[in-house]
């Protein structure tokens, strides 16, 4: 069985540097999910839809880096993007949206999570390690 202690890593400032990334990639990604939203009026959502994103988007992809924080950078941002996507769209599901918002939304939460996790896992990865 694994041991809380296990997971995290040994320097609290790597925790830090694991929330700030967490929270860049989520913001980054609502504010592509934002402009999505405003290219359809049946894409509309209301405000709180955004800052329930960043807060539990945010959460989901900071437990994700570290749990996988010793995988290569692209495999956590793949990750990260997949399974945030999928917890994401779980949500939506009980709060009602309709089924084809769903669908057509996982792929675009997967795609504007994945490209700013790409690219700042990329560049900052050696510090949460």
């Amino acid at each position: 069985m694994v041991k809380l202690k296990q997971l995290l890593p040994k320097n609290k400032i790597n925790l830090l540097w694991m929330l700030l990334l967490a929270l860049l990639i989520i913001i980054l990604a609502t504010g592509i999910d934002y402009y999505i939203h405003t290219l359809e009026e049946e894409y509309a959502v209301p405000s709180v839809y955004f800052t329930n994103k960043i807060i539990y988007g945010g959460l989901f992809i900071f437990i994700i880096l570290v749990i996988f924080r010793k995988l290569h950078s692209s495999n956590k941002a793949i990750i990260a993007a997949l399974i945030t996507s999928i917890l994401l769209e779980v949500k939506y599901t009980l709060q009602g949206y309709p089924k084809i918002f769903l669908i057509i939304f996982i792929f675009i939460h997967f795609g504007a999570i994945l490209l700013p996790a790409w690219i700042l896992l990329g560049k900052f990865d050696k510090y949460i390690k």
